[in-house]
């Protein structure tokens, strides 16, 4: 599913080079639930960037369910994104004037999808993860574990071949990040890809797979 070999991404500053990332190689195969834990600048979140084709490496390859996606132009990456990548930030990134509905239907309305379909189709993955009866409330009327679960929703209406999480349960206690992981554990289960960017060993345990990144380098899988 997703295939990386010698990745390295360079930040350059006033005082020199700054290595994000130094030679990553990484395999995530098709169904599996993987975790990346790292603490602050140890190249998680370059990473996890790169995965979602937000930003591009200096060097090295990235296939993404068999495409090269390094070698593809702006346009296409785009695509890529809205396509395959299925996003979850630790900030939510919800429109506060947008109902919880109207907020999983964007996507679908940027890739053309009918407005009786996208209806159709966010109404469902809200209900899946147990937000039936708030539909039509705006972000501000919802608690941030709920608001959190109406990002997962958003995030699987085009059925993406993997799903990003990036510190989902960061703003959120612990009862309210203990039921979101639940709902990654059963996107799994119903046979999702997923790659977990976290600081907390209690968060990655969720996974199958644990990979540490430390000063830009992966240090175990």
């Amino acid at each position: 599913m997703l295939d990386i070999s010698h990745l390295t991404k360079t930040y350059h500053t006033k005082s020199g080079e700054i290595y994000a990332l130094s030679d990553i190689n990484l395999h995530v195969s098709r169904g599996e639930f993987l975790a990346i834990i790292g603490t602050s600048g140890s190249g998680k979140s370059t990473l996890m960037n790169i995965l979602g084709c937000l930003d591009r490496p200096d060097t090295g390859r990235y296939l993404l369910d068999g495409h090269d996606v390094l070698s593809l132009p702006a346009r296409h990456l785009a695509e890529i994104r809205n396509r395959h990548i299925g996003f979850i930030f630790q900030g939510f990134n919800l429109l506060d004037k947008m109902s919880a509905l109207e907020n999983v239907e964007l996507p679908l309305a940027f890739a053309g999808i009918s407005k009786r379909e996208r209806r159709e189709v966010a109404t469902s993955a809200l209900c899946r993860v147990g937000l039936s009866e708030r539909l039509r409330h705006k972000p501000s009327e919802l608690s941030g574990g709920q608001q959190q679960r109406v990002a997962i929703a958003r995030a699987i209406t085009q059925k993406p071949s993997v799903i990003l999480a990036d510190e989902p349960t960061g703003n959120l206690d612990r009862e309210s990040g203990a039921q979101i992981l639940e709902i990654l554990s059963g996107l799994h289960a119903s046979g999702a890809t997923i790659v977990l960017i976290t600081h907390d060993p209690d968060v990655a345990k969720k996974a199958d797979r644990i990979v540490e990144i430390s000063d830009g380098k992966i240090k175990s899988t």
